[in-house]
């Protein structure tokens, strides 16, 4: 059992930005490797097992932001759309200016059906984008998929 002043010191070290690879010495480069294998099996259709392999990732570094998306992206794949929005929603804490966190957090309001919420994500989206060059991709799917979360309120409105 853990002394008290070892919790404390070890609270200190995860508020500090800590993360878990760091106490048993796994290197950056381990990590990484592991991901882009991660990655590999997302392209192939083995959503599972990257979703596996992502989630002993974040649990091993809950800031990294690659590894946080990747494993929201994962738990869509898997159907999970609430996992993904907690792990999307972690992301959000990092990467506070990227668009494509938004983006995939609406894909998943829309598949747990939650029209408005996806709106107002695919909104902050559009917001962040800031109609960039780089997110013209984004853009465009976001309008659209905006437009479509629109009309289906709309109509639910209607008796």
């Amino acid at each position: 059992m853990m002394e008290a002043a070892h919790i404390g010191e070890l609270r200190h070290f995860f508020e500090q930005g800590g993360a878990l690879h760091m106490l048993n010495d796994t290197s950056r480069e381990r990590m990484d490797s592991l991901w882009r294998y991660a990655c590999q099996l997302l392209q192939k259709g083995e959503n599972h097992g990257a979703r596996n392999l992502l989630q002993l990732l974040v649990y091993c570094d809950h800031w990294n932001s690659d590894y946080l998306l990747a494993l929201g992206v994962a738990c869509q794949h898997c159907d999970a759309h609430q996992d993904a929005c907690v792990y999307l929603a972690q992301a959000a804490r990092v990467l506070v200016t990227d668009p494509r966190v938004p983006w995939l957090m609406a894909q998943s309001a829309v598949a747990l059906g939650n029209d408005a919420g996806a709106a107002d994500l695919y909104q902050c989206a559009l917001t962040l984008a800031n109609e960039r060059a780089e997110w013209r991709e984004l853009i465009q799917q976001s309008r659209s998929a905006l437009a479509a979360c629109r009309q289906r309120a709309q109509q639910e409105k209607i008796p």
